[in-house]
């Protein structure tokens, strides 16, 4: 975090892009048909809500950096050979994005989001599976000085096996909009 602070103060520059957002956003998370425990998962889906608080800094030069915390609710369902499945989760998401300008009022962002793995139950940062990270993708439009719409598509890459997929997918879209406080 002084890190970042760091960063701000001496490469940083506050414009319209930078800033702290209040962002929201509504998605699909979808899986392709796997194997768990010898039973074919099949129509793996998930609605995806995101909330986040996130700060948006120009790094140096025409580089942005995004990073903040957020919230992301999953209500999840599929099959499992001739059952039925539905669940529902809370995950905890810390972004780590960089990207710059593709136009006037248009951005581009790299980058990854981290996020618990697991449920809140019993935290314990050492065990195997606990995080969770996923490449991510992210564009925005900036609509008013204060308003922005942003899509983002995300896939799971790092501490994410099979069982884990039934209530949070690998692949996720989600749309949504931003305001600037």
């Amino acid at each position: 975090m002084k890190f970042l602070i760091f960063l701000l103060l001496f490469c940083g520059s506050l414009s319209a892009q930078t800033g702290v957002y209040l962002t929201a956003g509504l998605g699909a998370g979808i899986n392709s048909d796997f194997n768990l425990n010898e039973r074919a998962v099949s129509r793996s889906r998930a609605l995806v809500g995101e909330a986040a608080l996130s700060f948006r800094f120009r790094l140096c030069g025409a580089v942005y950096a995004e990073t903040g915390l957020g919230a992301r609710v999953l209500a999840a369902g599929g099959r499992t050979d001739d059952r039925a499945y539905r669940s529902q989760t809370l995950r905890m998401v810390i972004p780590l994005l960089f990207g710059g300008n593709i136009s006037e009022k248009s951005r581009l962002y790299l980058g990854t989001t981290v996020r618990n793995n697991l449920d809140f139950v019993d935290i314990d940062l050492q065990q195997k599976y606990f995080l969770r990270s996923d490449a991510v993708l992210k564009a925005d439009r900036q609509l008013t000085d204060r308003w922005q719409l942003f899509s983002r598509v995300s896939y799971g890459v790092y501490g994410v096996k099979n069982s884990y997929l039934l209530i949070d997918p690998r692949f996720s879209i989600l749309l949504g909009a931003a305001y600037r406080l």
